[in-house]
């Protein structure tokens, strides 16, 4: 409200809700979102609320056209914490039903392409992959597992991002540096977040991925929240220096980073 003047409309999510009410919920939401834009210069727009589906993408594009970048999200996917609804169920099938596991797999990823392929259609530039394979203390299942019930797929759904034109961003929290071979390996654009809370470190991470993944995040999201203001400082700045090229650290010293990457 702060930046736009507009109070943004946090209520339902609204994707069954009538078509108008949706249409007018979503046009106050852009309003909101493009003033927004414009006084904190984004470069691109993960489409989240109003609606991250192709209304939403397509409401989206309409505000911004070319201006920014515009993508949505596909979740629910690949085998990931958040696709594991019973964890007795689940150990038990990886251990004596394989066959179970890789099934289910293949019908999650399957439905995920379909979603992919309507965000494209609607006019995604980038389709954001959030699927969370790791805690902090490292993935979910063994990096042996992982090699079977993960990464086929993930490099499936990947590739049908690829083939449609549009950029793949996968998301994860938590410690990957166990599976980080393998996902590089996808070939994603670009990886998000690399989560510092575990314990993964942009400088590391970039030595092993320099030239073949796009790097995004590592700055400490609870220090955003609670502060104080100098350790955001500090988390912002070691980003900015063991990640940005290093024509864009020297100009963020003169002008905002957003900017200096544009």
């Amino acid at each position: 409200m702060r930046l736009s003047g507009f109070v943004f409309p946090i209520g339902d999510r609204g994707r069954d809700a009538p078509a108008l009410r949706k249409r007018g919920r979503s046009r106050h939401a852009w309003t909101s979102t493009r003033r927004s834009s414009s006084v904190s210069g984004w470069d691109a727009l993960a489409v989240y609320w109003p609606w991250s589906d192709p209304d939403g993408v397509a409401a989206a594009k309409r505000t911004f056209g070319d201006d920014i970048a515009v993508g949505g999200m596909v979740g629910g996917g690949l085998w990931a914490i958040d696709t594991v609804a019973d964890w007795t169920e689940f150990s038990v099938d990886l251990m004596d039903h394989r066959e179970k596991i890789h099934e289910q797999a293949e019908a999650m990823m399957l439905r995920a392409c379909d979603s992919v392929d309507r965000l494209v259609d609607a006019g995604a530039d980038f389709v954001f992959l959030p699927h969370d394979v790791a805690f902090n203390g490292g993935p979910f299942v063994s990096p042996k597992d992982f090699a079977e019930i993960v990464t086929p797929y993930l490099a499936r759904l990947v590739e049908r991002v690829k083939t449609r034109g549009a950029y793949a961003i996968f998301h994860s929290d938590g410690m990957l540096m166990p599976v980080l071979d393998q996902i590089l390996s996808c070939q994603p654009h670009a990886l998000q977040s690399i989560d510092p809370m575990a314990g993964m470190d942009i400088a590391e991470v970039k030595k092993l991925t320099y030239g073949k993944m796009a790097l995004m995040g590592n700055v400490q999201c609870n220090l955003l929240q609670d502060g104080p203001e100098e350790a955001i400082r500090q988390s912002a700045r070691y980003c900015l220096e063991h990640s940005a090229p290093a024509v864009a650290i020297s100009i963020a010293r003169v002008i905002p980073y957003s900017q200096a990457c544009r």
